[in-house]
């Protein structure tokens, strides 16, 4: 591996659940080894198996993890062995780039370098050449990670629901309760400025939207944003959106930022 790759040391906001995720989408299962090879991780198309190296960084973990499902995505296929070694890294790298800061997970201290130093030439012609390939992949694997989110998110809504009705749990209560699972509230409010229905969100997308339908038709309302809730990888992939405009400008600023 080229050495001018600086390993991330960075945290990610809710590590487990997005590297569950990963594991989820990943073609080949996902497991932790002690690698001594100074390797990060490997893909084993052979034994279907994807290794990642044990006691690195929550970034480098997941960084990592995308890279090596890249390799799986594009490269297992022993039929399609047409590329060589630089152009495979350079295409599993640009993928995890992508995929990492469309999530609001910065790599590019360590993904830079690493494409650079498998590139061959100064003009970066496996960056170039494999564009659209990056693009495709990157995206692919975007709308497979939101998905598999929420499938997640309705799993554990509805196991929530089950336990509540079970035991007879007020809803109103556990929701006040554990405001830690919600971006905020709103209480819309009547003609004689009482509460008339309260509703909880989980994400400030919806939360927002519903804010400004109110305003716009004069609905009367009392929003509140619980501050005390971490960031959701919902609400990070809602960042990550207004961010981008699409997967092409991030492939974009990366050859540009590659080729000064």
């Amino acid at each position: 591996m080229p050495t001018i790759a600086n390993e991330l040391k960075a945290d990610v906001e809710n590590f487990d659940n997005f590297y569950s995720i990963l594991k989820k989408v990943s073609p080949f299962p996902v497991n932790q080894k002690d690698i001594t090879s100074g390797a990060n991780g490997y893909c084993d198309p052979a034994n279907k198996e994807i290794a990642i190296r044990t006691g690195m960084s929550e970034a480098q973990t997941i960084k990592t993890c995308i890279h090596e499902i890249a390799h799986s995505i594009l490269h297992a296929n022993y039929e399609k062995m047409d590329k060589d070694k630089s152009t495979k890294e350079v295409e599993a790298e640009s993928v995890a780039f992508v995929v990492s800061n469309h999530f609001g997970i910065e790599t590019s201290d360590y993904s830079f370098g690493y494409i650079a130093g498998w590139s061959t030439d100064k003009e970066l012609k496996e960056l170039k050449s494999s564009l659209d390939t990056i693009q495709k992949t990157a995206n692919k694997l975007i709308t497979e990670i939101e998905s598999a989110y929420k499938e997640l998110q309705v799993s554990k809504q509805n196991i929530k629901d089950s336990i509540i009705h079970d035991n007879e749990i007020d809803l109103d209560r556990e929701k006040t309760e554990s405001s830690d699972h919600y971006y905020g509230k709103i209480d819309f409010l009547g003609s004689d400025g009482n509460v008339g229905e309260t509703i909880y969100y989980k994400d400030r997308k919806s939360f927002e939207r519903e804010e400004k339908e109110s305003a716009d038709i004069g609905r009367p309302i009392d929003s509140k944003v619980f501050n005390n809730k971490k960031s959701s990888i919902k609400d990070k992939i809602y960042d990550a959106k207004k961010k981008a405009d699409s997967i092409f400008r991030k492939t974009e600023k990366l050859e540009e930022r590659l080729g000064r």
